[in-house]
C-alpha cells in the first residue's frame, strides 16, 4: 500500500493593498481538508507532495496554488466585481447578475432596511423601484404591510406577489423574523415570474434565509431592540372651551361640563421590543442554524397588542435541506364603532393564531451515473415537500352594560369561531448544465403539486345570566334556545393546482444570452374546459461591453441590453366560482314540521377561465468607473386580459344580480431607474447611496 507523504505548508493571504485577509478559506484540493487564516492572514496546513491549495474569501476571486515542499506561500487575492458576479436567486435556480436577461432586483442582508419592525415586508420599503410597500393601519401592530409590484394588475383577483421562502412557493412574510433573512430577490417582469405560472402574475418575491456556518465553530448571537411610537396630531381641532363657545350659544342644554380629549382617550404610547437568540455551527458536510425569538408590540390604538413566540430550525446535510417550524400568538385589536371609546374599553375581541410551517428537501447528484469525469457538467435532482398550516381561534363579547345591548334589551352577546387552512406542496426539480468551449447550456424541468383545504365553524349566543364568563360559555345564553334558531355554522372547501414546467438558458462567452421557459398549469378553480393554461416566456441579452469595439472605453466596466416577453396568470379567487352550489334559504312549515329551504346560491359560470398578463420589458444594465456606479433602467408594458371579477347582470334571465366572470383588460406602462454609487470603499470605511425611482400609468377598459 502506498502512503502519500505530507508536509506542513505555511503562508499568508493578503489583498491587493497588502492588508491581511482574515478568515479566508484554505483547502487542500487532494484531501479536501483545510483551515482558515488568522488575524494576521497566516495559515498552516498539511499538504501532500505536489499538492494544490484552493484559497477563497467572499468578495475576492478564488485562487488555486501549486505547492512546493518548504515553500512559504504569499497569496494575493484579487477583489472581484461583486455587482457582476453576485449570485441572484431566480425561479428554481440561481445565476450570476451579469447572466440575467430579466428585470430582477437583488437585496442582500446588509442592504435591507435596518429598522425595528415586526413586519418583514417593511424591509423592502424604498429599496426596489416599482415595488410599493404600504401599511394603512400602522397604529395597530396586527396589521401587515401591503406589497404591489408595478402597480395594480387585477380588478378583483389577488393583487399581492407570490412569496417563495427557500424555494417553497406560497410562504408568508408574517411568519419570518427579519433577522433570519439572508437576501431577497424580486422578480418584476413577466419573463422572470412566468416560471411560476398562475401565481406569478403580480410578481414574485424570493426570500433566502440564513443557513448554518461551516467553519467548525459554534456561534451564538443575541440581539434586541426597543421602539417607541407616538401618534402625530395632524388636525388642528377645537378644544373643549372652543367647542363649548361655538355649540352652547344656540343650545346651552348640550353642555354636560366635560373636558375630554377624545384623541388621547383612544390612543397610547406604542412600545415594541424584540429579542432574538441564534445558535449556528457545523462544517461543509453538516451545518445547522436555530433561531428563537420573542416579540411584543403595544400599538398606538388603545387596544391593539401583538405578542409572538417563534422558532425556526434549519439543518443541512447531504440529503435533507431544511426543516422549519414557526408560530406566533396574536392578541386583539380594536375596530371602529358608534362609540369608539366604549368599544375599546368594554368589548372583548381576541384572536389566537398558530402557524406551523415545515419543509424538507432530498437532493441527489446524478452525474456519477452518466459522466462522472466531466468537471464542466452538472446533473442534479431534488424533491421538496412542505406544509403551511394556519389555525385561527376568535372570540368576541360585549357585556350587558354595553350601550347598544342596553338599548336592544340584550344581556350580553358572544361568539366564537375557528378557521383552519392547510396547504400541502410537492416540488420535483431537475437541473442540468454543461459547458462546451465557449458555449454554456443550462436546462431545468420540474413538476409541482399544490393542494389546499380550508375549514371552520362558528357559534354565537345572546342573553347570558352573567358577564363573568364572556365568550367561554356560549351554551348558557338563552337566544339560541328559541325555536327555529341555530346560531351556528360550519364550512369546508378545497382547491388544487398542478404544474409541469421547464426552462433552457444558453450563452456564448457570457456575451450573448438567451432564456426560454414554459409552464403548463391546471387549476380546479376554473370551468371544466378552461382548467389548463400555458405560460411561456422568452428573454435575450447582449453584453455590449464584451465586444471588441468597446475595449477602448475603459470607464465602462459592463453594459448590457435585454428584452423579454412573458405570459403570467392569476387564479387568486375563491373556490367553486365555476360550479353550481346550493345554500339554505330559511324555513318552510309542512305538516307541523319545519324544513330548510334549499336553492342555488349564485349564478353559475362554467366558462370561467384564466386571467392572463402579457408582459414586455426592455432594460439596460450598466457598471461604470471601476464599478463605482452601477444600476439599471427598465421600460415595461403589461396587458392584463380577461379580468376576473364580480359583474352586474340582469334578472331575469339570471337568478341573481351579479356573476363572477372574465371581463375587461388592464394596461400598465412605466419606467424604472436604479442607481447605486459606491462613493468611498476602504478597509475601515465604506459609503454608498442608492437612488430608485419609477413611473406607472394604469388604464382599464371593460367590454
Amino acid at each position: 500500500m502506498e502512503v502519500q507523504q505530507e508536509s506542513k505548508v505555511s503562508g499568508t493571504v493578503t489583498d491587493e493593498k497588502g492588508e491581511p485577509v482574515i478568515g479566508a478559506s484554505v483547502v487542500v484540493v487532494e484531501s479536501k481538508q483545510g483551515t482558515i487564516t488568522d488575524i494576521d492572514g497566516k495559515f498552516l496546513v498539511n499538504v501532500p507532495k505536489n499538492g494544490h491549495l484552493k484559497v477563497s474569501y467572499i468578495g475576492y476571486e478564488t485562487q488555486e496554488v501549486a505547492v512546493k515542499n518548504g515553500q512559504l506561500l504569499k497569496i494575493v487575492l484579487k477583489e472581484e466585481s461583486t455587482a457582476l458576479n453576485e449570485v441572484v436567486v431566480v425561479g428554481y435556480g440561481t445565476m450570476k447578475r451579469k447572466e440575467m436577461t430579466s428585470a430582477i432586483s437583488h437585496i442582500g442582508a446588509k442592504d435591507l432596511n435596518q429598522i425595528s419592525s415586526l413586519d418583514a415586508s417593511m424591509l423592502l420599503q424604498g429599496k426596489v423601484s416599482s415595488v410599493s410597500v404600504s401599511n394603512t393601519a400602522l397604529a395597530d401592530p396586527n396589521n401587515q404591510g401591503s406589497i404591489q409590484i408595478r402597480g395594480v394588475s387585477s380588478r378583483n383577483a389577488g393583487l399581492g406577489p407570490l412569496i417563495v421562502v427557500d424555494g417553497v412557493p406560497g410562504g408568508d412574510m408574517t411568519n419570518i423574523n427579519p433577522a433570519d433573512i439572508e437576501s431577497i430577490d424580486v422578480l418584476k417582469d413577466g419573463a422572470a415570474s412566468a416560471i411560476y405560472g398562475t401565481r406569478g402574475s403580480n410578481g414574485v418575491i424570493l426570500i433566502n434565509l440564513k443557513k448554518g456556518t461551516k467553519d467548525g465553530q459554534v456561534h451564538t448571537t443575541y440581539s434586541t431592540s426597543v421602539t417607541f411610537n407616538k401618534a402625530k396630531k395632524e388636525l388642528d381641532i377645537m378644544n373643549a372651551e372652543e367647542y363649548r363657545a361655538y355649540r352652547t350659544v344656540s343650545n346651552p342644554l348640550s353642555d354636560m361640563g366635560a373636558d375630554s380629549d377624545w384623541f388621547d382617550a383612544v390612543t397610547q404610547l406604542g412600545v415594541t421590543h424584540m429579542h432574538t437568540l441564534t445558535f449556528s455551527g457545523g462544517n461543509a458536510r453538516t451545518n445547522y442554524r436555530v433561531t428563537a425569538d420573542y416579540r411584543n408590540a403595544r400599538g398606538i390604538d388603545l387596544r391593539s397588542d401583538r405578542r409572538e413566540y417563534g422558532a425556526r430550525a434549519n439543518i443541512n446535510h447531504t440529503i435533507y435541506d431544511s426543516e422549519s417550524a414557526n408560530g406566533y400568538y396574536r392578541f386583539p385589536s380594536g375596530t371602529e364603532g358608534s362609540n369608539i371609546v366604549e368599544q375599546l374599553n368594554e368589548e372583548e375581541n381576541g384572536t389566537e393564531i398558530k402557524l406551523l410551517e415545515w419543509n424538507a428537501t432530498a437532493a441527489v447528484n446524478l452525474l456519477p451515473l452518466f459522466n462522472p469525469k466531466n468537471p464542466d457538467m452538472v446533473l442534479k435532482s431534488q424533491v421538496t415537500i412542505s406544509q403551511y398550516q394556519v389555525d385561527k381561534f376568535n372570540g368576541w363579547f360585549t357585556p350587558s352594560t354595553y350601550g347598544s345591548n342596553v338599548n336592544d334589551g340584550v344581556t350580553g352577546k358572544a361568539s366564537r369561531d375557528f378557521d383552519k387552512s392547510t396547504t400541502n406542496n410537492l416540488e420535483w426539480v431537475t437541473n442540468f448544465s454543461t459547458r462546451i468551449k465557449n458555449h454554456q447550456i443550462r436546462a431545468m424541468v420540474g413538476y409541482s403539486y399544490n393542494y389546499g383545504v380550508n375549514s371552520g365553524m362558528s357559534a354565537e349566543n345572546w342573553n347570558f345570566s352573567s358577564d363573568g364568563l364572556t365568550y367561554n360559555n356560549l351554551g348558557s345564553g338563552l337566544e339560541a334556545a328559541k325555536d327555529g334558531k341555530t346560531m351556528m355554522g360550519s364550512y369546508k372547501n378545497d382547491h388544487k393546482l398542478i404544474s409541469f414546467f421547464g426552462r433552457v438558458n444558453y450563452d456564448w462567452k457570457e456575451r450573448y444570452l438567451f432564456t426560454f421557459s414554459l409552464r403548463h398549469e391546471g387549476s380546479s378553480r376554473f370551468g371544466e374546459n378552461h382548467k389548463w393554461g400555458n405560460f411561456p416566456a422568452v428573454s435575450v441579452g447582449w453584453r455590449i461591453s464584451d465586444e471588441k469595439f468597446m475595449k477602448g472605453l475603459s470607464w465602462i466596466d459592463d453594459l448590457k441590453v435585454r428584452y423579454d416577453y412573458g405570459v403570467t396568470g392569476n387564479q387568486e379567487i375563491g373556490n367553486y366560482n365555476s360550479l353550481a352550489t346550493y345554500r339554505a334559504f330559511g324555513w318552510y312549515q309542512y305538516n307541523g314540521n319545519r324544513f330548510h329551504v334549499w336553492g342555488p346560491s349564485k349564478n353559475t359560470n362554467s366558462e370561467l377561465r384564466w386571467e392572463k398578463g402579457h408582459n414586455q420589458n426592455v432594460g439596460l444594465d450598466f457598471s461604470l468607473f471601476s464599478h463605482k456606479v452601477t444600476g439599471s433602467f427598465n421600460y415595461f408594458h403589461r396587458k392584463q386580459s380577461d379580468l376576473l371579477g364580480s359583474y352586474s347582470v340582469s334578472v331575469p334571465p339570471n337568478l341573481f344580480s351579479t356573476i363572477y366572470a372574465n371581463v375587461g383588460t388592464l394596461r400598465n406602462t412605466g419606467f424604472e431607474l436604479d442607481i447605486t454609487v459606491n462613493a468611498v470603499r476602504t478597509k475601515d470605511f465604506t459609503y454608498s447611496f442608492t437612488l430608485v425611482g419609477a413611473t406607472n400609468k394604469d388604464r382599464k377598459s371593460v367590454v
